[in-house]
């Protein structure tokens, strides 16, 4: 039930957001053309409609805004059901009792934080010394201390070694200071790329 009511909001806060910036962009008299679009000079824009179309765009500024995607180590089998990603998490049918969470940026925390808080224990492992390191050092202190008392924990200044699903019930991930970690799931979080190829 925890998890459906998490589900359920992120679907609302996303549909509310979608509303709200293609509200802002009608404001603003905004054309929006669906499709795909390819560079043909560095002012002119090509683009194949959905029923194939082709429409020409021109302009001194063009901004590239094509979103992003979870960075994902090619080494690491990611198979969106129990390796997951950033994308793919949202998408978890059940909570899982235990979680290892890859990263300890932003999203990462954030991630590890909301499993945290609604009951799974999570392991946040990172090659930086702590999370969210930008910020400051008594800040992620008390960030740890916060995690650590719900039974949670934060391993840093390693690096993941193998990860694999055992084909029944674990995720097992060997760091590279010989630790195996046993998890019902694992979350790579290391961040974003955008989509420019």
């Amino acid at each position: 039930l925890q998890l459906g009511a998490l589900m359920t909001r992120v679907d609302a806060v996303v549909a509310a957001h979608e509303q709200y910036m293609g509200t802002q962009l009608e404001r603003a008299a905004v054309e929006i053309r669906r499709g795909r679009a390819r560079f043909t000079s560095d002012y002119v824009v090509e683009i194949t409609g959905v029923r194939g179309a082709n429409s020409i765009v021109r302009g001194e500024t063009i901004v590239i805004a094509t979103g992003s995607r979870p960075r994902n180590p090619a080494e690491i089998p990611i198979d969106h059901s129990n390796i997951l990603d950033s994308d793919s998490i949202l998408s978890l049918m059940y909570l899982p009792a235990s979680m290892l969470v890859v990263g300890a940026g932003v999203i990462a925390s954030e991630y590890a934080t909301i499993f945290d808080a609604i009951g799974v224990k999570v392991t946040m492992v990172d090659s930086g010394s702590r999370p969210v390191s930008f910020l400051d050092q008594e800040i992620t202190d008390r960030f740890v201390a916060s995690f650590q008392r719900n039974g949670s924990s934060f391993v840093g200044g390693v690096k993941v070694k193998s990860m694999q699903w055992d084909g029944v019930s674990s995720v097992v991930t060997e760091l590279d200071n010989g630790q195996i970690i046993a998890t019902e799931k694992a979350l790579f979080a290391l961040g974003r790329m955008a989509n420019i190829e």
